[in-house]
C-alpha cells in the first residue's frame, strides 16, 4: 500500500509530503499503479525544485525521493508561494 501524507503548518507556511510503500498491484519493475505514484511524485519534486530556482522559499527545499519513500518540504517566503 502506498502512504501519501501532507503536513501543513500554515502559520509558518511550512509544507511536507511524504510517501511511502509500494501499491502491491504487480510485481516490483512492472507495478503500474506504483508507476504512476512514481510520476507524480516526480512532477511535484520538479516544480518544487523550479520554485527554488525563482526563488520562492526562504530556505532550501528537502528533496528526498529513494525507492519506496520519498519527502519533500518547503518553506514558503509568501502567502502566494504557500498557496501555489
Amino acid at each position: 500500500m502506498i502512504k501519501a501524507t501532507l503536513t501543513c503548518y500554515d502559520q509558518i507556511r511550512y509544507l511536507k509530503f511524504s510517501v511511502t510503500g509500494h501499491a502491491g498491484a504487480d510485481v516490483k519493475g512492472q507495478d503500474l499503479v506504483c508507476a504512476s505514484a512514481s510520476i507524480l511524485l516526480y512532477t511535484l519534486a520538479q516544480t518544487v525544485d523550479d520554485m527554488e530556482q525563482r526563488g520562492d522559499f526562504t530556505c532550501e527545499p528537502i528533496i528526498e525521493v529513494d525507492e519506496g519513500d520519498a519527502l519533500i518540504a518547503c518553506h514558503c517566503n509568501s502567502d502566494e508561494t504557500y498557496a501555489e
